[in-house]
C-alpha cells in the first residue's frame, strides 16, 4: 500500500473488502488487524473509506466491529455505520460521502455511495439502480482476480471491478497486485471518468474513459 500511495498520490482512497479473513483469526485480537490495514493511510494522512466483504463477517469478526475499530484509530476515515434498521442483519456498512470542489461550497459535486450487499447481489443490484439517481459507475472490489469494466445493458450503467491488492489472502499466477484508479477531469457529470489499473511495479493496464460512449 505504501508503494501505491507514493506512486499515485491519491486525493481519496477506497479499500474494498475483504479486509480480514475472519475465520482464520482469533476472536480476542481480530480487530487489531484493522490497525495494520489502515496504518499506511494514517501515516500518509490520506482520507479514505472502506467496505467489507463476506470474510469480514465470520465467527471471529463482524463488519460493525471492523468499522468501529477503524473509525476509532483513523482521524481521516470517512467510513460510517448505517442507522438502525438500514442494511439488515450483518450489513451495517451503508453510507455516503459528499465530495466538494471547494471547502466553502454548500453542494457536493460528487457523492460516493458505499453499500454492503451481504452477498445478496441481484436484489441489491436492482435496488441500487432504481433508487440512486445519476449513477455514473458501480465498483465492486470483491471478485477474486477480476479487474474489468463493462456497461451493464439492463440498467445501462457502467460496472467495474477493483484490483486485487493485498498479500494476506488468496492469489493466483497472473493476477498481480495493484490498484484501480479513477480520475475526474471536471465536475461536469457529462465528462468522462478516466480509470486504469496500476500494478505495484508501475505497469498500467486497462486504461479506459468511462463516458456515454463506453461499452
Amino acid at each position: 500500500m505504501r508503494t501505491m500511495l507514493t506512486a499515485e498520490q491519491p486525493d481519496y482512497v477506497v479499500i474494498n473488502g475483504d479486509l480480514v479473513t475472519g475465520e482464520d483469526t482469533f476472536r480476542e485480537n481480530s480487530t487489531m488487524l484493522v490497525d495494520i490495514i489502515v496504518q499506511s493511510l494514517n501515516d500518509a494522512k490520506v482520507p479514505f473509506s472502506t467496505t467489507q466483504g463476506n470474510h469480514d463477517n465470520q465467527v471471529n469478526i463482524t463488519h460493525i466491529e471492523e468499522i468501529m475499530r477503524e473509525t476509532s484509530i483513523s482521524p481521516l476515515s470517512y467510513t460510517r455505520s448505517a442507522p438502525p434498521g438500514v442494511g439488515g442483519v450483518g450489513g451495517p456498512g451503508n453510507y455516503w460521502v459528499p465530495v466538494y470542489q471547494k471547502a466553502t461550497d454548500v453542494s457536493p459535486v460528487l457523492v460516493l455511495w458505499f453499500f454492503d450487499s451481504r452477498g445478496n447481489d441481484s436484489p441489491f443490484w436492482d435496488a441500487l439502480n432504481t433508487y440512486v439517481k445519476n449513477l455514473r459507475v458501480v465498483v465492486s472490489g470483491h471478485d477474486h482476480g477480476d479487474e474489468w469494466c463493462k456497461r451493464e445493458p439492463t440498467h445501462d450503467v457502467i460496472f467495474c471491478f477493483g484490483k486485487h491488492s493485498g498479500y494476506g489472502g488468496y492469489s493466483s499466477t497472473g493476477w498481480g497486485h495493484g490498484v484501480r484508479s479513477f480520475v475526474f477531469p471536471s465536475s461536469e457529470p457529462t465528462d468522462g471518468i478516466v480509470s486504469y489499473v496500476l500494478l505495484e511495479n508501475g505497469t498500467p493496464r486497462d486504461v479506459v474513459i468511462l463516458d456515454s460512449e463506453y461499452d
